[in-house]
């Protein structure tokens, strides 16, 4: 016979802590299967024995917020990812606030439904009047009802933010570390969501124990836009891979501090800093 499914609802019950359903407790279901027969023409229900099922709610796993930007030559974009497996933000929802550098609001948006995981947002630079060099920031807020209540005062604030530069200036993106598949000690740094990456001449990079903050290696590439920085038009993404050599005292299981900094000819044009994990 085929499965069924069924979603029991467990909404709060506007703060009777007799009532509602919240992380550890210990739930019972009772179940009576019912089917349906015809008897002189009309429908006749037959009851089945019930059954019940008992478990403990397990602890609720936090919403994540994540925000990822980049730019055009004419705006500023912000891609804003939520996960909240066990709706815990309240109404299912958030709102997001652009902020000048002296962190007052020029735009916002409320009550967005995280029905849609993954929302894209654009700021036109002639509609919100953004400054050629400035710095904004996105701020993304919403409410965590953690125990089931309904009741605001009792919710968690929960929030992320990201800052971005708008202008025609380079930008490395979103950069993220990764060990490179055919050498141990080699690591792939990413560039997603980048602009005018390719006008990078030479790089400088360091790498330090994030935890002890001991130096493990430094590097300099002058020929970083001359067929070192690979693109994948798969993803969109720039890699530039960096051959650490077998005596630089990377050690597994420890994370690492990769900076690097940026030059158009002499001039220093971008910074950034990832982390990287190195497993060994």
């Amino acid at each position: 016979s085929p499965m069924m499914t069924v979603v029991v609802p467990a909404p709060p019950t506007n703060n009777n802590d007799n009532r509602r359903v919240t992380w550890g407790d210990t739930i019972k279901v009772y179940a009576t299967p019912v089917a349906y027969y015809e008897e002189n023409g009309e429908r006749v229900p037959f009851y089945f024995d019930t059954v019940n099922k008992e478990f403990i709610l397990k602890n609720s796993d936090s919403p994540f917020i994540g925000i990822t930007s980049y730019k055009t030559s004419d705006s500023l974009r912000f891609r804003v990812t939520i996960n909240d497996p066990c709706h815990l933000l309240y109404n299912d929802e958030y709102e997001i606030y652009l902020m000048d550098a002296q962190n007052n609001v020029i735009a916002s948006s409320t009550s967005i439904s995280t029905d849609i995981a993954s929302r894209l947002f654009t700021f036109n630079a002639e509609e919100y009047n953004l400054v050629d060099g400035a710095t904004y920031t996105l701020r993304v807020e919403a409410l965590k009802d953690r125990l089931n209540t309904g009741d605001i005062d009792r919710m968690e604030p929960v929030s992320n933010q990201i800052s971005a530069q708008y202008g025609d200036a380079i930008s490395p993106g979103t950069v993220s570390a990764t060990q490179n598949a055919i050498s141990e000690m080699a690591i792939d740094v990413i560039f997603a969501n980048s602009y005018r990456l390719t006008d990078v001449t030479s790089i400088e990079y360091f790498i330090t124990n994030l935890n002890t903050g001991d130096f493990i290696t430094s590097g300099t590439d002058l020929e970083f836009n001359q067929g070192n920085l690979k693109y994948n038009s798969a993803n969109n993404t720039y890699t530039y891979t960096i051959f650490c050599g077998n005596t630089t005292g990377l050690r597994a299981d420890e994370t690492y501090t990769i900076t690097m900094n940026f030059y158009s000819g002499d001039t220093l044009v971008a910074q950034t800093e990832t982390a990287y994990y190195y497993r060994g």
